[in-house]
């Protein structure tokens, strides 16, 4: 499966397949895509709601991903968790998933572990 399961998680390109070298066969729109947003959004900081932010990462990091370049979708949302007071819950989510793609599993247990000391489950008591 490779960088092309983690693609699909983040943005639904279930048809994509993973090419010798890395990148994600299949994902030239979406690729194209996004290196049309990058000629009008510069980064992240040209964004003002956290969900826009957000958003922009993730589509980043997936495109990384279909690049072949997964050590750079994981500094982009290492990145974007650092700056958040609270965190973001899809973000560290998809971060679980980019960590367990990369055989990263001790990664992938700590950021699932703060994910739930930061968003405790709830149970219901009787």
């Amino acid at each position: 499966p490779g960088a092309a399961a983690v693609a699909a998680g983040v943005n639904g390109t279930a048809a994509a397949t993973e090419t010798a070298g890395g990148a994600v066969a299949g994902a030239a729109p979406f690729a194209a895509a996004v290196r049309e947003m990058k000629q009008w959004i510069d980064g992240s900081d040209a964004l003002s709601t956290d969900e826009e932010k957000d958003t922009h990462a993730l589509t980043v990091a997936t495109f990384e991903v279909t690049q072949g370049r997964p050590g750079a979708a994981l500094a982009g949302l290492r990145a974007r968790l650092a700056v958040q007071p609270t965190g973001s819950k899809p973000l560290s989510r998809e971060l679980v998933a980019l960590c367990r793609e990369l055989k990263l599993e001790h990664w992938a247990r700590a950021i699932e572990d703060e994910l739930y000391e930061r968003f405790p489950v709830a149970k219901v008591l009787l």
